[in-house]
């Protein structure tokens, strides 16, 4: 069975596994919501601004988690952009990015509802896993680059990716003694990823 799993792997075509991928990323991004929708039925009691309020801590986590979702995925079809077959290894590390990205609605259901030193390492450590997992896959995908222009490029977004992971290793650490502080730590990913959008486009132009 393993054998026959390992030969699927590699011989999958790379357009199946980018159809699967998004179909997997619209319902974890659409299970986002559904913390906001089980508390629906009180706006109409209280009224949006204090609804809004109350229940501030949920939009943000699902605005956040909705973002980084779609970052994750627009990292994903840059690795399989010119592949024909995904091959054994790539096929594995992509499992465990979809188990990645359709576990995280949960730890950000429970962080919008409490942050604190338990959940919030749950919710950062996911994010760590599936950015650890995105730049190995990014690594692997430049050393199957169709050219040389190709691979340099995949080569720095590699790197972008496990400087992001880096960040999110520290965050995770952080808060286990502060979640508020972990929370916002997240904050430095803007900087690393407008930085590294910027170095990959200045190689790509060049």
């Amino acid at each position: 069975m393993v054998v026959y799993m390992a030969e699927d792997f590699a011989g999958a075509k790379a357009e199946r596994t980018v159809m699967l991928t998004d179909a997997v990323v619209a319902i974890a991004m659409t299970l986002l919501v559904l913390p906001l929708v089980e508390v629906a039925g009180e706006a109409a009691a209280v009224g949006i601004g204090s609804f809004v309020a109350e229940n501030l801590a949920l939009f943000i986590s699902f605005g956040v988690s909705f973002l980084v979702i779609f970052l994750f995925w627009t990292a994903h079809r840059s690795v399989y952009l010119g592949l024909e077959q995904q091959g054994t290894a790539l096929g594995l590390l992509n499992l465990v990015w979809l188990l990645g990205i359709v576990f995280l609605p949960f730890p950000t259901a429970i962080v919008g509802h409490d942050a604190s030193t338990s959940s919030t390492p749950l919710y950062l450590g996911t994010m760590l896993l599936l950015a650890v997992v995105t730049a190995a896959m990014t690594q692997l995908s430049s050393r199957r680059a169709r050219d040389e222009g190709h691979r340099r490029e995949m080569g720095k977004r590699a790197v972008v990716w496990w400087v992001s992971a880096g960040v999110f290793a520290l965050c995770t650490l952080i808060s286990f003694v502060n979640p508020d502080l972990g929370l916002y730590g997240l904050l430095i990913l803007v900087v690393v990823r407008g930085m590294g959008v910027n170095w990959v486009e200045a190689d790509a132009v060049s």
